[in-house]
């Protein structure tokens, strides 16, 4: 795939939704994945992206009706259509990117629409069967591959479908028409450098259309710990706490465990001074006491650990990730 410039997608509109996961619990951890996305689109391509973070509404044990979820979809779109709506959601999303999907093509029957993330990176060309609406699925990650889906969906809008499949320029995702509807299945990669991505802006969920401080739940809501009723314990409470992911993927093959949403078995990992800045301007901004990294398995790379403790000392925060059993030895650097 070549490289798609700033000035070849500049003012396109796209929104990313971001699935509920479980109603067991209050909502945790903010959609990394459509903020980091989002934020580069913004920053660095002149793209008016935004998030409805449908996640964020598990309040009291309970997720927006479809009424409601319907109306606040019509709400956002209401200040201007989008050329692009991007679901993102793991495996248990199913049954809501089936849902929402509909409602999608109801609002904005012509939009380029797409699915990313763990699901379909597990399904495939299978979520087509799942959900017909679709026009495009995206497997693994989308950091660089967003920018050709606009890119393509940009194109289908101003010269239409026929002429855009004549130019050639769809290439190399198209896949031609399955089952009466134009279909692409794009396939995501690595950044070069995950250092050099923008922090992801938490800004961008701070509110809603209707004016609820979305971002402010999740400050208020414990990230682990008895409270945050989670696998997660602590033998302490926090009372503003973040989240951001330091590294993708896990080079280890446990047969109860998918990777497919956060890089599968291609590791990689930011640098120690990179999520340094990170905690550092999340204490600055955000006033938080504890900052949680959900990864797959921070403990994979032993000197990162070695270079991260000095770092995080002078900022006097508590933290907490997840990691194998087997690198016991890491634990003790760690805390």
């Amino acid at each position: 795939m070549r490289e798609i410039l700033p000035k070849e997608i500049a003012g396109a509109k796209i929104i990313f939704i971001n699935m509920p996961l479980r109603e067991s619990a209050q909502p945790t951890t903010t959609p990394e994945g459509p903020l980091l996305m989002a934020t580069n689109l913004i920053q660095n391509y002149g793209i008016d992206a935004s998030i409805i973070d449908l996640n964020a509404y598990r309040l009291n044990g309970r997720y927006l009706s479809h009424d409601k979820v319907f109306q606040f979809l019509k709400d956002h779109i209401s200040h201007g259509e989008p050329d692009v709506v991007a679901f993102s959601g793991i495996i248990t999303t199913l049954r809501w990117q089936e849902t929402v999907a509909k409602m999608i093509r109801k609002i904005i029957p012509d939009v380029f629409l797409v699915s990313g993330n763990g699901l379909a990176t597990e399904l495939k060309l299978g979520l087509f069967n799942y959900i017909p609406e679709l026009d495009a699925v995206a497997h693994s990650e989308g950091d660089d591959v967003i920018l050709k889906i606009i890119y393509d969906a940009k194109l289908i809008k101003e010269r239409g479908m026929k002429s855009s499949v004549l130019s050639g320029k769809l290439a190399p995702y198209y896949l031609g028409e399955i089952n009466d509807r134009h279909r692409f299945m794009y396939a995501g990669d690595r950044p070069k450098d995950l250092d050099r991505l923008p922090f992801a802006d938490l800004e961008l969920i701070k509110t809603d259309v209707y004016g609820n401080q979305i971002l402010q739940r999740y400050l208020d809501t414990p990230v682990w710990g008895t409270s945050a009723n989670n696998s997660s314990a602590t033998s302490f409470t926090m009372n503003r706490s973040t989240t951001f992911v330091s590294s993708r993927g896990c080079p280890y093959a446990c047969a109860f465990c998918y990777r497919g949403a956060q890089g599968e078995r291609h590791y990689g990992m930011r640098s120690a001074e990179n999520l340094a800045a990170e905690f550092k301007l999340h204490i600055e901004k955000y006033g938080v006491d504890f900052i949680g990294m959900p990864d797959d398995n921070f403990a994979v790379n032993y000197q990162r650990i070695v270079d991260l403790v000095p770092l995080l000392k002078p900022l006097k925060i508590r933290w907490g990730t997840h990691a194998r059993l087997d690198e016991s030895d890491r634990f003790k650097l760690m805390a």
